[in-house]
């Protein structure tokens, strides 16, 4: 599955029209934290860059991996792939979740998040990792 962490907005193919031979796009917009089944079918590490069918067989090319997260839902908890942004990778769980460095520490533990109820600790982990970057992006700015 699919949950996307940013809104966007994604040019999608729907279908194919066999009388005119040509094939139908839709945009389709999509809202940080909307989820969505279907399948990985191509990702592209140096663009960085994921093609994914959607269950209803609509397919995007090319999303940039910084909108998305990929899971699977196991029993109450979702089970989220490694999200890794300029060397900042989000590792874990809807229940618990770290970020960790790629970089110069690699492996370092930045944070850690815990969660009971209804709250995503991945999703907080991602929150994190987004102001800490603006904020050392600030910092350099500022020099």
């Amino acid at each position: 599955m699919i949950r996307f962490i940013e809104d966007c907005l994604l040019e999608c193919v729907d279908h194919h029209d066999e009388k005119k031979d040509e094939v139908v796009t839709v945009d389709e917009q999509f809202r940080a934290g909307e989820e969505s089944d279907g399948d990985v079918v191509e990702t592209d590490d140096e663009a960085k860059t994921t093609t994914f069918q959607f269950g209803d067989g609509s397919v995007a090319y090319r999303i940039p991996n910084r909108l998305f997260v990929l899971f699977e839902i196991k029993g109450d908890y979702r089970d989220y792939e490694d999200h890794d942004i300029n060397g900042l990778c989000v590792r874990g769980t809807s229940n618990v979740a770290i970020v960790v460095s790629k970089g110069l520490m690699t492996g370092f533990e930045m944070h850690s998040q815990q969660t009971t109820g209804s709250e995503d600790a991945f999703l907080k982990c991602i929150e994190w990792r987004k102001n800490y970057m603006a904020h050392l992006e600030a910092v350099k700015t500022d020099q």
